[in-house]
């Protein structure tokens, strides 16, 4: 149980990216106040956590429904996966557009709770099981709002460089992650 709640961690966390919604967090909140700041880092986790643990709770039974095998979706998701890391590694990640100017609605989906997480959401299901997905997912979105409500903090303290140097590492674990995804979905087949 232990080692499939690391796992499950580690994968969400490479993911999930706190270092990398800091910085995020650190941009869309520019010029609000203190109590604004917190609110909008509280409600962005609800809301992702929310989107987490629904398509943990739904994505496998959908995917039955649809007739698609996990295998298939294991490859699918960690091509989403190898093209989101290799993005973040490379420092050209998507735009994060989704239309909506609501910087709560922009940090909780797509930021955190984006493809990555979704597809990662849905394939810890199947692989470790329901309960440790939904409490490494609980784990990971505390561990962000922490850094969302530290976020200037972790800047004095990780600098300009480390801000923009940590998640292209963290890019790397995505596709590690993607990777072992790919490889055991085909053995599945």
């Amino acid at each position: 149980m232990l080692e499939s709640l690391v796992f499950a961690l580690a994968a969400l966390f490479s993911v999930f990216n706190p270092l990398n919604i800091t910085v995020y967090f650190l941009s869309l909140s520019e010029g609000m106040s203190d109590e604004r700041k917190k609110s909008l880092a509280v409600r962005a986790s609800l809301l992702a956590a929310c989107i987490a643990i629904f398509a943990a709770l739904v994505g496998g039974p959908f995917l039955d429904f649809m007739g698609v095998r996990i295998s298939s979706f294991k490859i699918a998701g960690g091509v989403i996966l190898l093209i989101f890391g290799i993005q973040t590694c490379t420092g050209r990640p998507s735009n994060g557009k989704n239309g909506s100017g609501n910087p709560m609605v922009l940090l909780a989906s797509p930021l955190m709770a984006g493809p990555g997480t979704i597809s990662m959401s849905i394939l810890l299901a199947s692989q470790v099981g329901i309960y440790t997905t939904l409490a490494a997912i609980a784990i990971i979105v505390l561990i962000a709002l922490a850094f969302m409500l530290g976020a200037t903090r972790i800047k004095q303290v990780v600098g300009e460089e480390g801000m923009l140097v940590i998640p292209r590492v963290l890019g790397l674990v995505v596709v590690a992650v993607a990777v072992q995804f790919i490889i055991s979905g085909f053995s599945a087949h």
